[in-house]
């Protein structure tokens, strides 16, 4: 059986021996200068006029609340689905996270719920664009305008995708992006907030450069988890090895990837604290080779979602993703009653899929609880093949 990964990362081999090459050559300079040259590049790709290299886009949210001026104890309007970090990093900032539902149809925040929460107490609105499609960003402009609050763009799914006139990221006060393995622009890790204001970027600057780099033992360690993801779901050895022991495994402990890959709630002050910047030298040359070729996996992933809504967009009890040609499409996620069967189903015809790790949070937002109990990934990633495309469509259609 040809089975085919939830999951494939999209850095490659030739990139990874960059990376180790970078690594080799000496990454323990702390000095904030060996970043400028990927920030440079970065922020002409999204058109802002600074980008800031950090840690992680945590660590970049974090920075962000803190430079913005916002008096303390103020309220930070926020997705009702979203990941954990986001309120947690809200509140360590010292705000309140504010919870806005959601629009079913593009599972974004839904402007009209923004409009509910606004109090006199609130500082900024937060929208994530979520599963690589853009929020309606002129709405939201709108009420920011309005009631004279900040927006930060969290673009940690969406990087490249179009927003407006210009990129997501480039139409608020700040955005913050993740380079992560899982990410669509993956370097091994790290973040980058972007900005239009000087004053911001000096103090997110400051801020970052309190930070030491992760040293040549934290970038190995990078590499080797990347590359052994690579072999593990490469099309042989997951179709072998790796599949069959899931599924197994899974008949003791169920949802055992989610588990695996989940982080835990706690202690997030300590990792804002203890976190470590990509080297400038290593991010210098993985940087150009990833945004480079970030156009290409968008187009690569759009190729594969109009598959998917070709041969899915009448199937019995399923809800689609938003087509709009602004989905960069970072996952393809579906709306079922029972989206746990599904995925058994699945499994069994050797289709590997997640619930995800975005949950429903916060007091009424009924279509952000609805979407958690329906919502099921497929897979989709620029070395996805047609063939594999078509083998997940039949499988859906004979698991319904």
């Amino acid at each position: 059986m040809h089975s085919i990964p939830a999951y494939r990362p999209s850095i490659s081999w030739r990139a990874l021996r960059r990376a180790l090459s970078g690594c080799m050559r000496g990454v323990r300079s702390g000095s904030s200068a060996l970043h400028q040259g990927f920030e440079k590049a970065f922020a002409e790709y999204i058109g802002v006029s600074h980008a800031v290299s950090v840690p992680s886009a945590r660590v970049g949210l974090f920075c962000i609340l803190r430079q913005l001026d916002i008096p303390p104890g103020s309220e930070i309007i926020i997705p009702g689905f979203t990941f954990w970090v986001i309120p947690e990093v809200v509140a360590a900032a010292g705000f309140k996270p504010v919870y806005a539902d959601i629009d079913p149809a593009t599972c974004n925040m839904a402007p009209s719920s923004v409009r509910d929460r606004i109090t006199p107490r609130t500082a900024a609105i937060l929208p994530t664009h979520l599963f690589g499609l853009p929020c309606p960003m002129e709405p939201l402009a709108e009420i920011a305008r309005k009631h004279r609050v900040c927006v930060i763009e969290d673009c940690v799914q969406a990087c490249g995708a179009p927003s407006g006139r210009g990129r997501a990221g480039s139409s608020s006060d700040c955005a913050y992006f993740s380079f992560g393995i899982t990410k669509n622009i993956s370097m091994l890790g790290g973040g980058m907030v972007t900005t239009n204001d000087n004053r911001t970027a000096e103090g997110i600057r400051r801020m970052r450069d309190g930070y030491a780099n992760a040293g040549i033992s934290g970038i190995l360690r990078s590499i080797m988890s990347a590359s052994l993801m690579k072999l593990c779901t490469g099309q042989h050895a997951y179709s072998l090895f790796v599949h069959p022991a899931i599924r197994v495994l899974s008949f003791f402990v169920p949802g055992i990837l989610e588990r695996v890959f989940s982080e835990k709630e706690e202690g997030l002050q300590a990792c804002i604290s203890r976190a470590r910047l990509v080297p400038g030298a290593v991010q210098n040359v993985l940087g150009p080779i990833q945004l480079g070729r970030l156009d290409g996996f968008i187009a690569a992933r759009r190729g594969i979602a109009r598959l998917y809504f070709e041969g899915l967009r009448n199937a019995h009890g399923i809800t689609l993703p938003s087509d709009s040609s602004d989905n960069v499409f970072t996952s393809f996620p579906i709306r079922t009653g029972d989206p746990g069967l599904l995925a058994r189903a699945l499994s069994g015809s050797g289709i590997g899929t997640s619930r995800g790790f975005m949950k429903a949070l916060g007091p009424d937002c009924p279509e952000a609880a609805g979407l958690e109990a329906r919502i099921l990934h497929l897979p989709i990633y620029p070395s996805m093949t047609r063939e594999e495309a078509n083998s997940v469509i039949d499988a859906v259609r004979d698991a319904i």
